[in-house]
C-alpha cells in the first residue's frame, strides 16, 4: 500500500503501470515555462469530450502539491475541475 511519501517520489514500473510522482510533476510543469493541460474523456454513452487549460502547474511540498489551473482555453467539456474545487472550498472539505 502506497503512503504519502510514495506519491511524492513516484512508484511502480516505468515499463508498465506507474505513478510519476508529485515532485516530478511539479518539476515538469513549473520549470519549463507555460504548460497547458488537456483532458480528453469519453462518457458512458460514448460522447467524446475534452477541455484545455492554459497555464497548468503543480505547487511544491509546502502547499501539498496543490493543482494550479489557468483559464479554460478550448474544449467542449464543462470546467468541472474548477467547479468541483469551488464546491469543496465552499463545503470546507479537504481532499
Amino acid at each position: 500500500m502506497a503512503v504519502y511519501a510514495d506519491y511524492v517520489r513516484g512508484f511502480g514500473d516505468a515499463e508498465g503501470e506507474h505513478w510519476i510522482g508529485l515532485e516530478n510533476m511539479r518539476l515538469l510543469t513549473n520549470d519549463h515555462g507555460q504548460t497547458d493541460l488537456k483532458i480528453a474523456m469519453t462518457t458512458t454513452t460514448g460522447t467524446e469530450q475534452w477541455i484545455t487549460y492554459g497555464g497548468f502547474g503543480i505547487g511544491g511540498g509546502a502547499e501539498f502539491y496543490k493543482l494550479h489551473l489557468g483559464p479554460k482555453t478550448a474544449g467542449n467539456a464543462m470546467d468541472l475541475l474548477r467547479f468541483c474545487a469551488v464546491c469543496l472550498v465552499y463545503k470546507k472539505r479537504l481532499f
